[in-house]
């Protein structure tokens, strides 16, 4: 289950402490969801949006420590390509899977 309640403070927290909400026409990301990830819009009150992709707790395709480095290499990608002219989503937070 994700803990919407989490998932605000850490982006009140990485945003300027803006007011924040998920988008009301999709809460539960049922309008988007995939076979590994669901996606939820955070919006803010300045009215920009964050995206926030979230491993589906029913996937077990793969071990725990497998998805977890699967994550830290696709931060480590979004970073190493933030320098070159390449257009592509900033990264603001991630966590990995049982962290408290």
């Amino acid at each position: 289950m994700i803990n919407n309640e989490n998932l605000l403070r850490r982006a009140l927290e990485r945003n300027k402490s803006l007011y924040c909400r998920l988008d009301p026409a999709d809460p539960l990301g049922e309008k988007r969801i995939g076979g590994m990830y669901i996606y939820l819009r955070v919006i803010f009150s300045d009215r920009t949006a964050w995206l926030a992709r979230i491993l589906r707790q029913n996937y077990t395709l793969f071990l725990d420590n497998f998805s977890n480095l699967c994550l830290k290499s696709e931060c480590a990608t979004l970073e190493w390509l933030k320098d070159m002219n390449v257009p592509l989503p900033k990264l603001y937070d991630f966590g990995l899977l049982n962290d408290p």
